[in-house]
């Protein structure tokens, strides 16, 4: 029991302490800026015929287009 109590005021310390993040929905800074080099990529590739620059530029935009989810991701539970 003491250990939990310990471990929450723990917890409550580190948030009182830090300041508030913006969520995730506000953080999309990189992603757009991810999309901008994908297309620059996807352009140059059509533009000089280049399959390897056009690939790679279309691998970029499924990235920064995942990058826009803003819905949270369940990753693996760590083991306690």
């Amino acid at each position: 029991m003491d250990d939990d109590k310990e471990r929450l005021a723990a917890v409550e310390a580190g948030l009182r302490d830090k300041p508030p993040q913006r969520s995730r929905v506000h953080r999309r800074g990189s992603a757009w800026l991810a999309l901008a080099l994908a297309v620059a990529a996807v352009v140059a590739g059509a533009v000089v015929p280049n399959g390897l620059v056009l690939a790679a530029g279309l691998v970029l935009a499924a990235f920064a287009a995942a990058m826009f989810d803003t819905r949270e991701r369940r990753g693996r539970h760590r083991k306690s």
